[in-house]
């Protein structure tokens, strides 16, 4: 009957433990949380708009008059976004397959996105960002 106990204690235990491996800690804190908003920076001058399903619906930068069209997302499970260009027709420089520009962590808050810049492999941004500051706007 111990054996049994034990046994069972011990699966639970671990259950539990496997389970909790899929909890998003950053549910409700995203931007993507807030429907109908615009998340707006000035440096570098790049934004983007959150749907009223919650889905990132338009989202681009200007770099020197240029006008790119870009898809960005949050990281499950992870306070992480990552931007990749969706359109090159600005663009006069090659990228070649790879579309993806930056990634960054994120520090969430309610009226404020701040990303840290931690992979700008190409060097899409200017070596001078090492953070971009989004404000949110209601639409």
């Amino acid at each position: 009957m111990k054996r049994i106990t034990i046994f069972i204690i011990t699966a639970l235990i671990i259950t539990t433990i496997l389970s909790s491996c899929g909890v998003d800690f950053y549910t409700g804190k995203r931007p993507i949380d807030y429907p109908n908003t615009r998340w707006v920076s000035q440096n570098p001058d790049i934004y983007f708009e959150v749907g009223k399903s919650g889905e990132i619906t338009h989202a681009q930068i200007t770099i020197n008059g240029n006008i790119i069209e870009l898809l960005c997302f949050f990281y499950i499970a992870e306070p992480i976004i990552a931007f990749h260009v969706i359109s090159t027709s600005n663009l006069t420089e090659d990228l070649n397959s790879d579309t993806s520009l930056f990634t960054g962590k994120c520090n969430f808050n309610k009226d404020k996105l701040v990303v840290k810049i931690y992979n700008n492999s190409k060097g899409f941004l200017d070596d001078s960002i090492k953070e971009i500051i989004f404000l949110r706007e209601d639409m």
